[in-house]
């Protein structure tokens, strides 16, 4: 059987996207490469791969946990059920907190984005779409028109507008010197906190854009899912950059007044009760409860998570949070926060809130 009767035989059970994504992490070619082997013979370990990923696929099991592997970030993760996908969403809250007290840039418009696997909440119902172009180290997560995500492939330019933007922008301050060497550095590295880590994607993604510029601390409080983490800061390089604790939300984080973070983290469980029945199967049925629910309205974590973080953030620190429901920024104005706001998501749904602890830093 060649790539080509595989491919054939596979869009007629999972879709041509799925099959050929399927095909190229077998055979270690990209999916805009699988059309130069279609003449090639698959072996036989090969074939009985290949259908058993149909096989699976056709069961509802994400493609990500099915490959074991998802880019976020620019950086390759394994992925299991053992947390939750990495998605385009956070992402975006990881440019967030790289923006540090700099003012991110207004988004600018950008066409309708097909939501699928990549939210937790599943907003807009569609095919799942959830693919990050790279081009080597930039980022070009959203690049060009909805088609144009239809394939893992890389991006056509040699760096992406948005990669482009968010060095000018976050990292140089708009001045043309580094923002973070300006403010922090490795005789005083910024104190980061991530809460309810998953698969260390954020945190991951944080220490490889940092470097020694940043002392990132990562809690869970799922053993599995830190192991996950551990895994891919083991396959990333970046095992020394990263402490790994396993805790309930900040029970086991000790400090004093003068250890306390700049930068707190966290995307929670926050889906409600309700929504819970109504999730896509992709991400119900196989995606671990645990990160997922956020009790009868969702806040259930946020709760407990605010207040602890206001104790733990130096004055002036940062706390960063994805969210589902926006009166999350209602907590986060009764903790004491201060200069609370609330940016949307590719989907233009409110996803990031950023609030201060007091004083700037």
């Amino acid at each position: 059987m060649t790539v080509y009767d595989a491919l054939r035989i596979g869009a007629t059970k999972t879709g041509r996207r799925d099959a050929s994504l399927f095909l190229s992490h077998i055979i270690g070619c990209g999916a805009s490469e699988i059309f130069l082997h279609g003449e090639k013979m698959l072996s036989t370990a090969e074939r009985e791969k290949f259908f058993s990923f149909i096989t699976r696929r056709e069961a509802g099991e994400p493609l990500q946990y099915i490959i074991g592997v998802w880019d976020f970030f620019g950086l390759e993760f394994f992925t299991d059920s053992r947390a939750l996908i990495p998605r385009p969403e956070t992402e975006l809250l990881v440019e967030y907190v790289l923006a540090g007290a700099f003012p991110p840039h207004p988004r600018r418009a950008k066409p309708a984005m097909n939501t699928g696997d990549r939210c937790k909440r599943q907003h807009i119902p569609s095919k799942p779409d959830n693919v990050s172009h790279t081009a080597g180290n930039a980022i070009c997560a959203f690049h060009g028109s909805p088609s144009a995500k239809s394939e893992s492939v890389p991006c056509s330019t040699e760096k992406s507008c948005e990669a482009r933007f968010f060095e000018k922008n976050f990292l140089k301050g708009g001045s043309g010197e580094n923002f973070f060497e300006k403010k922090f550095s490795p005789e005083k590295p910024v104190k980061i906190l991530d809460i309810c880590t998953g698969s260390g994607c954020i945190a991951l993604a944080l220490a490889f854009s940092l470097g020694d510029r940043a002392e990132i601390t990562a809690i869970d409080i799922s053993p599995d899912a830190l192991a996950l983490a551990k895994k891919n800061a083991e396959k990333l390089g970046l095992s020394s950059r990263v402490k790994f604790i396993e805790s309930d939300l900040l029970e086991k984080i000790s400090y004093e007044d003068d250890e306390r973070f700049d930068i707190i983290v966290s995307n929670p469980p926050y889906i409600t009760d309700a929504e819970m029945a109504t999730l896509a199967p992709n991400v119900r049925d196989f995606e671990p409860h645990l990160a997922l629910e956020g009790g009868a309205d969702g806040l259930e974590i946020y709760r407990r998570l605010v207040p602890q973080a206001k104790n733990a953030l130096k004055p002036g620190g940062e706390l960063f949070l994805e969210i589902g429901p926006p009166a999350v920024a209602d907590l986060v104005r009764e903790a004491g926060f201060a200069d609370v706001k609330i940016f949307n998501d590719y989907a233009d749904l409110p996803r990031i809130i950023k609030a201060t602890s007091e004083n700037p830093i």
